[in-house]
């Protein structure tokens, strides 16, 4: 018996823009756009079978023909007989820690022993720790990572710079000691290597550390991952459930941000983070960001530029530092 229903796999999603929409295939990673027209007749399938479809569009039949056609040789559906089996994914995201994320510099000007304690109340799964001070022996780094052993933290990206007598060999021996360890970026080294320990990616460059941390952590990128997609329906992805330190000690929602919610020196984060200021960047969606909102790919784009109100926009906000042009060169990377 020839089926009757059309059904989007359950990783896949349709979002419109305000001139054209897209498909988010989350098992082959990518985002395709598509005109509107396609996006409504693809709604206009979760409700009806296709034979009703193809009534509601007397005379573009063929458009029809193409559309279907599109949509079974990328793979995004199936047909069923049984279409109340199969409801729409929904929409939905809950974090289950009061900070998902933390980024740390540190010199040694408050405790670290102290700190992670917090982050651990706050059961903080990811940390990146920035050590700027120059190194003499990796042992250092061994003191300072001694607190997070058995703390609530899973992963621990670490940027530090290089020294005399640095060897690959002690490299591989710290991550073999410390398994919480998932990323390493080393800066100022003689030349550009990526290697791995294990599941650790170790990455040498050139660069030193103050280009690492201000250029490549703080540049525009695409992200096509369902976690993300859902958070960005709720969230700012680049702010939400994030707390960052300073090197004196000074909580932020950002590091290249002025603003500061007290001292860890002086305050406990827990209630620094639970002002609701600090929060307020967590609740600027992409749908919240003028040139964002508009575009169909809003729920894959990761843009750490800062937000200013827009002057008589109700609760809209747009990006000080992110030109048109840069922009549509993001957009352009689908």
């Amino acid at each position: 018996m020839k089926k009757k229903y059309i059904r989007l796999f359950s990783h896949c999603f349709v979002v419109d823009g305000a001139e054209n929409s897209a498909v988010y295939d989350f098992h082959k990673g990518v985002v395709l756009r598509i005109p509107k027209s396609f996006s409504e007749v693809i709604h206009q399938l979760h409700v009806y079978p296709v034979k009703k479809v193809y009534q509601l569009y007397i005379g573009q039949e063929s458009t029809l023909d193409e559309y279907i056609n599109y949509l079974t040789t990328h793979d995004l559906v199936f047909f069923t007989n049984t279409p109340q089996l199969f409801p729409r994914t929904e929409i939905a995201y809950k974090n289950f820690s009061s900070v998902a994320s933390a980024v740390l510099e540190y010199t040694g000007e408050y405790s670290m022993a102290n700190l992670v304690t917090e982050l651990d109340i706050l059961n903080c799964k990811v940390v990146e720790l920035r050590y700027l001070n120059p190194l003499v022996s990796i042992n250092e780094l061994e003191e300072v990572l001694n607190p997070f052993v058995d703390s609530t933290t899973r992963c621990i990206e670490l940027i530090f710079s290089t020294f005399n007598g640095l060897t690959k060999e002690s490299i591989y021996e710290f991550v073999d000691k410390n398994k919480k360890i998932g990323f390493i970026v080393i800066a100022g080294y003689h030349e550009t290597e990526i290697m791995f320990a294990d599941s650790c990616k170790i990455v040498f460059t050139e660069k030193p550390i103050n280009k690492v941390t201000t250029n490549h952590y703080t540049s525009p990128k695409v992200v096509i991952n369902m976690d993300y997609f859902m958070e960005s329906h709720f969230y700012n992805p680049y702010y939400n459930a994030k707390v960052c330190i300073d090197k004196a000690g000074n909580i932020k929602n950002c590091l290249s941000l002025k603003k500061s919610f007290g001292n860890v020196n002086r305050a406990l984060l827990s209630k620094a983070i639970n002002k609701d200021n600090f929060k307020k960047l967590w609740r600027i969606k992409p749908d919240k960001i003028e040139s964002l909102k508009d575009s169909e790919f809003r729920y894959a784009l990761y843009i750490p530029n800062q937000l200013k109100a827009v002057k008589g926009g109700s609760d809209l906000y747009k990006y000080t530092d992110l030109s048109k042009a840069d922009f549509n060169n993001l957009c352009e990377k689908f």
